[in-house]
């Protein structure tokens, strides 16, 4: 790519091609845009969610972003994933934590520290944020399937069918889901 191009690219057309796996083309653009404007968070956010990447360089990469941008809630959700990922469960939580207390109505960040808490085996935590994120985000398997699986825990097996049926919809090849009801 052309640095004189790079000007024109945004955002939006890195999320495009990250959201259709065209991961090279992904980190190209942002190694590009960082070159002219290193102080560019987008660019380290993408970079720091690109796949196979070591788990520490995907932290600096969102370090990075988070230093220029601290108020970005998506970033701190990345970060508690990732950490959550290599079993750093108080920090997952406490990413996820930032991440709510910024934005406490995102059901991305709900869903964030709901799975962070999930992880770091404290369930009772995580329960009354999955009730909220399966309101907020309808759509989420993640938290149709959690929730549908902690009705069926609190025998609440009708209530339970309902929310399973709808993770089994949204992703009709799991396996979790289809065994789960």
């Amino acid at each position: 790519m052309e640095l004189s191009t790079l000007t024109l690219v945004s955002p939006d057309a890195v999320a495009r091609a990250f959201k259709a796996g065209r991961f090279s083309e992904v980190e190209e653009c942002c190694k590009g845009v960082l070159a002219q404007a290193p102080e560019t968070a987008w660019a380290w956010h993408f970079l720091g969610r690109l796949p196979d990447l070591d788990s520490e360089i995907e932290i600096d990469f969102l370090n990075t972003a988070l230093s220029l941008s601290p108020c970005d809630a998506r970033i701190l959700c990345d970060l508690s994933r990732v950490y959550s990922r290599v079993g750093q469960f108080e920090l997952a939580v406490e990413w996820a934590q930032q991440a709510v207390a910024l934005q406490p109505n995102s059901a991305s960040a709900l869903i964030t520290l709901a799975e962070a808490h999930t992880l770091a085996g404290a369930g009772d935590a995580a329960w009354p944020l999955w009730e909220r994120a399966v309101v907020l985000a309808p759509s989420s398997f993640s938290a149709q399937l959690a929730y549908g699986q902690g009705l069926q825990q609190r025998d609440r097996s009708k209530d339970a069918l309902k929310h399973l049926k709808r993770a089994a919809t949204l992703e009709p090849k799991n396996l979790e889901a289809l065994f789960l009801l």
